[in-house]
């Protein structure tokens, strides 16, 4: 079995709260310093991580914090930079909070913080400027920003790519188009909506705002969103999923209302490649590229831990793409 910290202390003739605090960076009296050097190196500490940590003042150690795991697409992010950071010496404390409940987010980020990270890999929902201001470590956002803070991020291409999306239904004929989104107070699904706006401001059409419906990105509350789109008395021929949670949901509305994909309703999705390929017809979706994310994310927060510079923030806005499918059929009117 390893040294532990334990073991150090009792060595050292102190208690085990003092070698944690000269581990983490603190100030401890001149002499336990002297008795905590010597300890590290007659236990040949050299490839310890609490050896590391004294040499550097750095734990090898990220925390993640992400709304949740049960989406495929925060799933598929965090094993991503998960692996690659492994692949590069770091450790990683991954927390989840309740999506959209502010106190349960900032919980987390303390929680992960407590435990001495190098860096915070943060996907925000309710964080606000506030919450951030005073963290000296890294930090990197992904899918979205925080208004009037200064952070590196990586975000994709929403408006442009929303409003190709969009477009596309557009060209096939439809008027009456649906969009089942996020709260429009964060940042991607305030950007998919001016993406959805662009696209009719561009072909001169009108917007029908009751077609444009605003919730919890949950399967749940897309599901509920889409059964009151198909119940209004003029139903939209077209249906666009703002994220890969709201899409699965928009299909199984559609599905639990016995109408087929593209002869009854037209959709695109967000996301939800995985269940794209499956489905018959072939879903048309909008995805990001998962692995392309996760170099970005871990590339800048690399740079930032191995410069420990005060360079501008970078904010890394990648291309998504629209997957052609067979689920937009062409209309009259």
């Amino acid at each position: 079995m390893g040294v532990t910290i334990k073991d150090i202390a009792r060595h050292c003739h102190v208690s085990t709260s003092t070698v944690s605090k000269y581990i983490n960076g603190g100030k401890v009296r001149e002499k336990n310093k002297i008795a905590i050097d010597e300890a590290i190196q007659l236990y040949n500490f050299k490839t310890n991580a609490i050896a590391r940590g004294l040499k550097t003042k750095r734990s090898s150690l990220v925390g993640i914090v992400v709304p949740t795991l049960d989406s495929a697409f925060f799933g598929n992010i965090v094993s991503g930079i998960e692996a690659l950071l492994y692949k590069n010496g770091f450790s990683s404390i991954i927390s989840t909070f309740i999506p959209g409940d502010p106190v349960s987010e900032n919980r987390k980020i303390e929680f992960v913080l407590e435990r001495s990270v190098d860096a915070l890999v943060l996907v925000p929902i309710c964080t606000k400027r506030l919450d951030l201001e005073g963290i000296t470590i890294p930090i990197i956002l992904i899918d979205r920003v925080i208004d009037d803070f200064a952070c590196d991020s990586v975000t994709p291409n929403n408006i442009e790519i929303v409003e190709k999306a969009t477009s596309k239904i557009i060209e096939a004929g439809h008027k009456r188009i649906a969009l089942v989104n996020g709260f429009d107070n964060i940042t991607p699904f305030r950007d998919r909506l001016k993406g959805y706006y662009s696209a009719f401001d561009k072909h001169n059409l009108p917007i029908i705002k009751e077609y444009i419906s605003f919730g919890e990105a949950s399967v749940s509350e897309a599901y509920k969103m889409m059964n009151r789109l198909l119940e209004l008395r003029v139903p939209p021929t077209a249906v666009i999923g703002a994220n890969s949670s709201l899409s699965l949901g928009v299909l199984l509305s559609i599905k639990e209302h016995g109408l087929l994909i593209p002869e009854d309703i037209s959709f695109i999705g967000f996301d939800c490649y995985d269940l794209a390929i499956v489905y018959r017809p072939l879903l048309t979706t909008i995805e990001q590229d998962i692995q392309q994310i996760c170099e970005n994310v871990v590339g800048l927060l690399l740079r930032r831990l191995q410069k420990s510079d005060s360079s501008p923030k970078e904010s890394i806005v990648l291309k998504a793409t629209l997957i052609e499918g067979n689920s937009v059929a062409q209309i009259n009117g």
